[in-house]
């Protein structure tokens, strides 16, 4: 039996010998042919990662300017809905009628206004300041500002200055500002 196990070990040997040797060729042409293949996926693996993020960077941009586009899209209809809820230029004198007919209520008057119109950067907006001196009592006076500031129109008190005058008279030096819409 001794004869069979060192024929069976001598057989096993060049066997396994000559896996060994199969095996060592096998990574030999492997590590060759594949090492560039390794270098190529490296490359490949940093440039997706590099686009990869790129995209992540381009689609935050895209986002921030869809929502700046959105911005401006509500401002632009905000603007739009402020200068159309502004009375027509062409109802200038009915509002001058108005407020010295405020100032008559109040039991003020009025004396010269000085009227100077602007008009606003897209055009559609027009801007007029009035300049007036107006008296009567402190009392009168300060309805007539309360009387102007509950008007349903765009109308602003810019500046005033009071003076005192003789017993109960106050003269009330008055900048208003009126925003009309064009048309």
């Amino acid at each position: 039996m001794v004869p069979e196990i060192k024929k069976y070990f001598a057989e096993s040997r060049i066997f396994y010998s000559a896996a060994i040797i199969l095996l060592i060729i096998n990574l030999f042409f492997s590590y060759a042919y594949l090492r560039p293949e390794w270098k190529k996926a490296e490359e490949l693996s940093r440039e997706y990662f590099s686009l990869r993020k790129e995209k992540s960077g381009v689609r935050a941009e895209l986002k921030r300017q869809q929502d700046y586009a959105s911005l401006i899209k509500t401002m632009e209809s905000d603007i739009s809905s402020f200068v159309g809820e502004l009375p027509a230029e062409r109802e200038m004198t009915r509002i001058i009628k108005e407020m010295h007919a405020l100032a008559r209520k109040s039991g003020v008057t009025i004396k010269a206004a000085k009227y100077t119109p602007s008009i606003g950067k897209n055009k559609d907006l027009l801007h007029y300041t009035i300049v007036a001196p107006v008296s009567g009592s402190y009392s009168q006076v300060r309805k007539f500002i309360y009387n102007i500031e509950k008007v349903p129109y765009l109308m602003n008190i810019e500046d005033l200055g009071l003076t005192s005058g003789k017993e109960n008279a106050v003269s009330l030096s008055l900048k208003i500002s009126v925003y009309f819409r064009t048309d």
